[in-house]
């Protein structure tokens, strides 16, 4: 049986954080890579934009990634989310080869409630709801 690798993002300003798992045949393991974070240059070009999405890629094809999970965010209100976080979201899902979800804050929060969730100890603390959303789609599958 071949490995998954699965992507959680977190959008911060105007950076992804990011978080992987590898499924594994009983469970799944954190991958505690040295990319963490992959930032979107805030000049608001469309080479900034070009630059984060190839970044992205990169990072996905450099590390074998088989799909991304996205915490949603709001998209008005007091809680929405800035204009470089949908488009951060947007440039990940044009990424090619590559299935993008999007999980909710309040499936989180639900599933967190109900039975907690327990975060690697070699994880950052920025990482948490990155590693959060994804491991609420791995419950799923």
């Amino acid at each position: 049986m071949s490995t998954k690798r699965i992507c959680g993002v977190e959008f911060k300003g105007s950076e992804a954080i990011v978080a992987i798992v590898e499924l594994l045949p009983k469970g799944f393991s954190y991958l505690d890579l040295e990319t963490r974070k992959i930032p979107l240059n805030p000049d608001d070009s469309s080479e900034a934009a070009r630059a984060f999405h190839q970044a992205f890629a990169n990072f996905v094809k450099e590390n074998n990634i088989d799909e991304v999970v996205i915490k949603k965010r709001q998209k008005k209100g007091r809680m929405g989310g800035g204009g470089d976080t949908f488009k951060m979201e947007a440039l990940i899902q044009l990424c090619p080869d590559l299935t993008t979800h999007l999980i909710a804050p309040q499936t989180i929060a639900a599933v967190e409630k109900k039975q907690g969730i327990e975060l690697p100890a070699t994880m950052k603390k920025y990482q948490e709801v990155a590693f959060k959303t994804v491991y609420c789609h791995i419950r799923k599958l």
